[in-house]
């Protein structure tokens, strides 16, 4: 059970098409225990499967904001407007939250006000595809997650960085890191497991070769930035 005083937590969920996966995602998010998880707003971006609906098909804190394709960082960006929480997590639809995920973090932050985010471990499964263990590699255990799903922050890093960049279909996480870096943002690293990440076809950093020029200019702006 959440301790009294306990901050409210935001969970944003970004979907497109990814009806196979948002049931599970969505549960792995309900089930998490010892925090006090307020919202969890999927942002759907447009999807022609039944993704909306089977987000809408599920009862409060989850809520679904519909919107016209327009791009994974602009899905972000509309489930950040809508949240009012204290602190905020992502998880993309095809991911899970493993047991205790979002309570590690949430403690992590409250040991330190200082601390503007808290990451944690990552694992990594390949799923969806009975030839996708021969066709994709992943390390064995948990590595070290500096990834959008695996970071909770405090409303204000968002507040004094911005939000993400739109025009990039690719990277853009990889650029608002950089930016909250150079802006002075603090972390942590918690020792536990806080994201599974599912490998799979879809996955958009495997299907969207096209959108590869994007990490080009998401470099360029990181050094930038160090000059």
């Amino acid at each position: 059970m959440p301790a009294d005083g306990d901050p409210s937590v935001a969970i944003i969920v970004p979907v497109y098409n990814s009806a196979a996966f948002l049931d599970a995602a969505l549960r792995s998010v309900l089930v998490q225990e010892g925090c006090r998880i307020t919202s969890v707003i999927v942002v759907d971006d447009g999807s022609t499967d039944a993704s909306a609906d089977i987000a809408a098909a599920w009862p409060a804190p989850v809520r679904v904001i519909r919107q016209a394709h327009a791009g994974a960082a602009s899905a972000r960006n509309r489930g950040l407007a809508a949240a009012a929480e204290d602190l905020i997590g992502w998880l993309d639809a095809d991911d899970l939250l493993p047991s205790g995920s979002v309570a590690a973090r949430v403690a992590a932050l409250r040991a330190d006000p200082d601390l503007d985010a808290a990451f944690g471990m990552v694992t990594q499964f390949v799923s969806g595809d009975p030839n996708a263990a021969d066709r994709f590699v992943v390390p064995d255990g948990p590595v070290s997650g500096y990834l959008q799903g695996a970071m909770l922050f405090r409303r204000r890093v968002f507040e004094q960085v911005g939000g993400f960049d739109p025009s990039l279909r690719l990277g853009d996480f990889i650029d608002w890191y950089s930016r909250a870096k150079a802006g002075g943002m603090t972390s942590c690293l918690v020792d536990a497991v806080v994201l599974e990440r599912r490998i799979h076809g879809g996955n958009l950093t495997l299907r969207d070769k096209a959108a590869s020029q994007d990490y080009l200019t998401v470099v360029r702006r990181h050094l930038a930035r160090r000059r």
